[in-house]
């Protein structure tokens, strides 16, 4: 059984980009994960190129023989590149409501000013529920 979430970084005050990850979206893996290894806004936009992932890992790198199939522990399985789907990039938002509703995942992580904010369902992110490490 699966968790999804999504995955969303505030590019300006207009814009916001999200993914949808499929796999254990709870704060105990994916805001973990994001928290350690994603704490630059470089990092998160790389992240979020990858497109809708399968799996959320601390890399974002393709090694040689990682796939879909084969997976390389650590490493994000994306849809379009370790699976050959379509259509699966990143979506563009005007208001974080459009970008929390994509996939009716059951958290919803959002990297702005620095900061990783976590919120559940469809609930809007407020700045007192920042994830700290």
């Amino acid at each position: 059984m699966s968790t999804r979430s999504s995955i969303s970084l505030k590019v300006n005050e207009d814009t916001i980009r999200t993914i949808y990850c499929h796999f254990d979206g709870y704060l105990s893996h994916n805001g973990k994960i994001l928290l350690e290894h994603y704490d630059t806004y470089e990092k998160v936009e790389a992240l979020i190129a990858l497109g809708d992932l399968s799996v959320l890992g601390a890399s974002t790198e393709c090694k040689i023989g990682h796939s879909f199939d084969t997976p390389i522990k650590g490493l994000c399985i994306a849809y379009e590149r370790d699976r050959g789907e379509t259509g699966c990039k990143a979506a563009t938002s005007y208001m974080i409501t459009q970008a929390l509703r994509r996939h009716g995942q059951a958290y919803n992580y959002v990297f702005r000013d620095g900061n990783w904010y976590m919120g559940t369902s469809n609930e809007i992110l407020a700045p007192e529920m920042c994830i700290e490490n």
